[in-house]
């Protein structure tokens, strides 16, 4: 075959390699129709959810389905919010169940003195108050440095409530204040933790109490 019959053929040839490899190079970029995105996961076109629309485990953030919060993680609700059901919901106004588990104490008073009369150990109740109002009272656990309680009780905190947990020694002529813990204005945050046990910083007084949503 001669040159001149040969150049249509190779033309043929240019031009289809061409075309095919133009039509792999578009499929393997940006078409420019809006239909992909990169790689980074940024926005920037197609229907799939963007990057960042809920995944940064922040309650509240993004535009998809909230990150779940955990009851055990007290950081996983913001504000005057907790986590129930594994949802950050409003703490106020709420009913809640405040349990009174134990107290150990002193075996003497602050001055030196013996709790009881006769020198024995003390008769030991717990009182719960929210703001000026008695909500709970223990039974008496008598003669003992070490009470044991395991009692429940219910009542509703609202925005701004103070809330206190008292230990006394029960006597005949008139009760003799212990310790106890005194929280303040009631807040999403110490709610959050659940755990309202206090101590003191010698260890001589220990108060076991915990809070749940009721």
């Amino acid at each position: 075959m001669s040159m001149r019959s040969l150049c249509p053929f190779v033309g043929s040839f240019v031009v289809i390699a061409v075309l095919v490899l133009g039509g792999c190079l578009g499929t393997d970029g940006d078409s420019g129709d809006g239909e992909f995105s990169d790689s980074s996961g940024s926005s920037g076109g197609g229907t799939g959810v963007a990057a960042g629309s809920g995944n940064s485990g922040v309650p509240g953030g993004g535009t998809g389905v909230a990150a779940g919060c955990s009851e055990l993680n007290a950081n996983s609700c913001a504000g005057e919010s907790l986590c129930i059901g594994g949802v950050c919901e409003s703490a106020f106004p709420r009913r809640y169940r405040l349990s009174v588990f134990s107290a150990s104490v002193p075996s003497q008073k602050d001055d030196g003195s013996a709790w009881d009369i006769l020198g024995g150990a003390p008769d030991l109740f717990a009182l719960i108050w929210v703001n000026n109002d008695l909500v709970g009272q223990t039974v008496t656990a008598s003669d003992t440095f070490d009470a044991s309680w395991n009692e429940a009780f219910l009542f509703e905190l609202v925005a701004g409530d103070q809330l206190t947990v008292e230990v006394l020694d029960e006597d005949a002529a008139a009760n003799d204040p212990v310790n106890g813990c005194e929280y303040g204005t009631v807040t999403g945050q110490l709610l959050r933790g659940r755990d309202l046990s206090c101590a003191t910083s010698t260890g001589d007084f220990d108060l076991v109490v915990t809070i749940e949503p009721n």
